[in-house]
């Protein structure tokens, strides 16, 4: 086709195919709207659903809590122990007492200390005498010869 059958198409169309073109166009825009409002409806049901689910839960839970600290008497937290609590007094006889331990314990470490390393000492003359000792020895004579 060329510039003139454009043109002459163009006015065959005329003043009533272009309403009826933008009769066409302002349809689909109008659908492409509704088809979004739709889409956005449903997932407000579904956000709103949720929450209501998540609201009963919440309170379920509320309620299972007042229902445990019912069965607890309205105390909180857990029940302590009197050996636990008695030793967060400071008994002078007991810090005594943990104190001789400690230096007990202390002394007996040292100890232990200075015998591994007398071992350790000894074990080291030991292996040496060892190796000096099979140096010096001569083989053993064989029982053929």
């Amino acid at each position: 086709m060329d510039v003139k059958g454009i043109q002459g198409l163009a006015a065959r169309i005329g003043a009533r195919g272009r309403s009826l073109l933008m009769v066409a166009v302002g349809g689909l825009a109008l659908a492409a709207v509704v088809g979004w409002s739709v889409w956005q409806v449903s997932l407000t049901r579904e956000a709103i659903r949720r929450a209501d689910a998540a609201e009963h839960t919440a309170a379920q839970a509320r309620t299972e809590v007042q229902q445990a600290q019912a069965q607890l008497g309205g105390r909180e937290g857990p029940r302590k122990d009197r050996a636990v609590r008695r030793s967060r007094h400071e008994d002078p006889a007991q810090i005594a007492r943990m104190k001789k331990l400690y230096e007990e314990v202390d002394g007996l470490s040292r100890i232990q200390d200075r015998v591994d390393d007398e071992l350790s000492a000894l074990r080291r003359i030991y292996v040496h005498r060892a190796k000096a000792a099979a140096v010096m020895t001569p083989p053993a004579p064989s029982p053929s010869q």
